[in-house]
C-alpha cells in the first residue's frame, strides 16, 4: 500500500521530518529590528527534505544559491531547477540563483567594491526574513561564500551552517569560521614552503655527488618542455593540437611517461605493498532511511605527515580516517620522478583501484555551460566543451591550478572493460589536526576511552586464501590481493550478506561461493577467504549469523 504525501502540508512535512533535531548549538538572541539573519549551508548526503525541514525551522524566506555551476555534484536532488524551486515554496523559501554574479570565478576575479555593492542590492531585494547564501562545499571554510559573507554589511548577523549526520546540525559563528579559514591557509603554505625548502637542500647535496652511474635516458619534464614532448609524440599529434586552447589552463599530458615494463612493474609492486582500503559511506533516502553503500573503488593514502579524513566523514578519529602508510624507497623514488615532470612539490600518493570498467570518477570541478569566456583566451565558446585523454599504460596528466578551477574531470565508465585498472594521484597535503599518524592514533585512542560506544566500530582486514589466489590467476590472470573493509553498522548483516557485499563490490567478477574464516589482533580483525577447501584449518564463520555477533567474542582487544 502506496502512502502519498504532499509536501505543502505541515502536517506532511512534520510526518516526513520528525525524527530531525534543531540545530545543536543554541540560536544567538538578536534584535530582529536591526539586524539581518543569514545562514549558509552547503551541499551534504542528507536528503533533500531535510534540508527543506532545517530551513523551514529557521524560518528561511530566501536561498541564494551562489554555485557557480549548480547542476555540478552528486547531489541532483539538489540540482537547480523546477522541481527544486518548487520543493522549497512548498515550505515558504523562495529560490533565487546569483552564481551567474557570486559565483566562485566571478568572486575570484572581481573587486571586493563590485562585490559589495552586488551584495547590498541582494539584501534589498530579499523579503523580511533570513536568508539561507547555499553554496557547493559543506564546510564554509572550503567554500567561496566564506569570502562573500566577509563582505555583507556589518548589520547581518551570520552563522554557518554544517550537517553532523542525517539528524543534527552544527551552527559556526562566523568569526570561528574566518579564523579557521585563515589559519588552515597560513598552516598550508607554510608546511609547503617547507618542503619546498627541503627539496631544494636534496638537490644541492644530489649536485655535489659524482655521478658514476650508466647514463639513463632523460625524461621530457617542465612546462618548458612540453613542446619537445609534443613533437617526440608524433602519433598524439593531431589530439594535441586540441589542446591549443587549453595552455593556459596549464594541461600537461605525457602519453607514455613510463614504458609498458616500467609500468607493469609499477602495477605488480602495488598489488605486492599497498592494501586498498573499501570505506562504507551512509547515504540518506527520502523517506529517511539511513543506506549503507562500500566504495567500489579501492583507496590507500602514502604520507609521511599526515592521515587523511575519510570523503564525507569530517570527525577525525581512527575509525574515519584513512591511517596513512609510510613513504618506502620506490615511492619516494617515484614521486621524485612526477614533481620533475611536473615542476611542483608533493608529499603524498593517493592509489585508487578500480575493478573494471563500471567503477568511475564522476564530474568534479567546474564545467563550462552556457556562453562564457575562458581567461587566457579570445574566443568565446557556446556550450559543453569535452576533451578526452586516452590514458594508456604508463600514461601521466598533469592538471594545473587554472585547470582545476576552469574545468571538470571526470574517469567516465568504460562498459565491455573487464579488466582492472590502479591510478596514482600526487598531492601536496597538509591540514592542520592531522598531523603525524602517531598524534592522531593516540588522539583517537584517548577518544575512545573517554567513548566507549565507539568500541563498536572497526575494520576488518579481508585477506585472500592461496587456494582462492592460484584459482582467479588461472581463470583470467588477475591476482586477488587483500582488502580492508568497514564493519556492518548494522549488527543484524550476517556473514553471508558481508561476504555478498564483498563480491558484488570490491571482488572481481566470477569470484562466488566463497566462505570467510577468521583470526584475530589487536587491531583489525583479520579475515581469510576462500573456497569450501582452502582455509578449513581456521575458524570458518556460519553465513546464517550476523557477523558482529561472531567476532564479538574475539575482539575485546580491538582498537578499531
Amino acid at each position: 500500500m502506496a502512502e502519498q504525501l504532499n509536501l505543502g502540508s505541515d502536517a506532511a512535512l512534520e510526518k516526513r521530518t520528525r525524527w530531525c533535531r534543531k540545530p545543536s548549538a543554541p540560536a544567538v538572541q538578536v534584535d530582529d529590528a536591526k539586524t539581518r539573519k543569514v545562514y549558509t549551508l552547503g551541499t551534504w548526503r542528507v536528503s533533500r527534505e531535510v534540508y527543506l525541514w532545517q530551513l523551514s525551522s529557521l524560518d528561511v524566506k530566501l536561498l541564494v544559491d551562489v554555485r557557480g555551476n549548480p547542476r555540478a555534484g552528486r547531489e541532483e536532488q539538489l540540482f537547480r531547477g523546477k522541481d527544486f524551486t518548487k520543493a522549497l515554496l512548498s515550505v515558504g523559501v523562495r529560490y533565487e540563483y546569483w552564481g551567474d554574479r557570486l559565483g566562485e570565478e566571478e568572486v575570484e576575479g572581481a573587486e571586493p567594491e563590485d562585490l559589495k555593492r552586488l551584495l547590498k542590492g541582494l539584501l534589498a531585494s530579499a523579503p523580511k526574513g533570513p536568508i539561507c547564501i547555499f553554496g557547493h562545499m559543506h564546510e564554509p571554510q572550503k567554500c567561496h561564500r566564506l569570502q562573500l559573507c566577509n563582505l555583507l554589511p556589518a548589520e547581518c548577523l551570520v552563522q554557518h551552517l554544517m550537517w553532523e549526520d542525517h539528524r543534527n546540525v552544527r551552527v559556526m559563528g562566523h568569526e570561528q569560521a574566518d579564523s579557521l579559514y585563515n589559519r588552515w591557509v597560513e598552516y598550508f603554505y607554510n608546511r609547503r614552503s617547507m618542503e619546498e625548502v627541503k627539496r631544494q637542500e636534496e638537490r644541492r647535496r644530489a649536485s655535489e655527488v659524482p655521478d658514476t652511474s650508466a647514463p639513463t635516458p632523460a625524461v621530457s619534464s617542465g612546462w618548458g618542455r612540453a613542446k619537445a614532448l609534443r613533437e617526440k609524440e608524433e602519433a598524439a599529434a593531431a589530439r594535441l593540437a586540441r589542446l591549443a586552447e587549453m595552455r593556459a589552463k596549464e594541461i600537461l599530458w605525457y602519453p607514455h611517461f613510463l614504458d609498458d615494463s616500467e609500468a607493469s612493474q609499477l602495477e605488480t609492486t602495488i598489488k605486492d605493498r599497498v592494501t586498498m582500503y573499501h570505506a562504507t559511506y551512509y547515504f540518506q533516502t527520502p523517506s529517511g532511511i539511513v543506506q549503507e553503500t562500500v566504495n567500489r573503488k579501492g583507496q590507500a593514502r602514502i604520507c609521511d605527515d599526515f592521515n587523511f579524513g575519510i570523503q564525507y566523514d569530517t570527525s577525525r578519529d581512527a575509525s574515519s580516517t584513512y591511517v596513512s602508510q609510510k613513504m618506502e624507497p620506490w615511492t619516494r623514488s617515484l614521486l621524485r620522478r612526477i614533481e620533475g615532470a611536473s615542476e611542483a612539490v608533493f608529499n603524498a600518493i593517493w592509489f585508487n583501484h578500480y575493478r573494471d570498467g563500471t567503477v568511475t570518477i564522476h564530474w568534479s570541478k567546474r564545467e563550462w555551460s552556457g556562453k562564457r569566456r575562458g581567461r587566457g583566451s579570445t574566443v568565446p565558446w557556446q556550450g559543453i566543451i569535452h576533451i578526452t585523454f586516452p590514458l594508456f599504460h604508463g600514461s601521466l596528466a598533469v592538471m594545473g591550478k587554472n585547470s582545476q578551477r576552469h574545468w571538470l574531470h571526470a574517469v567516465p565508465a568504460m562498459e565491455g572493460i573487464h579488466a582492472e585498472r590502479t591510478n596514482l594521484t600526487f598531492r601536496f597535503w597538509a591540514l592542520e589536526g592531522f598531523e603525524t599518524i602517531d598524534a592522531a592514533e593516540a588522539e583517537s585512542s584517548k577518544e575512545e576511552n573517554s567513548h566507549p560506544s565507539k568500541l563498536n566500530k572497526f575494520r576488518l582486514h579481508v585477506t585472500p586464501d592461496a587456494q582462492l589466489v592460484e584459482q582467479q590467476s588461472a581463470r583470467n590472470g588477475s591476482k586477488l590481493c587483500p582488502v580492508i573493509l568497514d564493519s556492518p553498522n548494522d549488527a543484524a548483516t550476517t556473514t553471508g550478506e558481508m561476504l555478498r557485499r564483498l563480491c558484488d563490490h570490491v571482488l572481481p567478477a566470477g569470484v562466488e561461493d566463497v566462505q570467510l574464516a577468521v583470526s584475530t589482533s589487536r587491531e583489525e580483525a583479520y579475515c581469510w577467504l576462500g573456497g569450501n577447501e582452502g582455509i578449513q584449518q581456521l575458524a570458518l564463520l556460519d553465513d546464517a549469523k550476523p557477523l558482529r555477533d561472531e567476532l564479538e567474542p574475539m575482539r575485546q582487544d580491538f582498537r578499531v
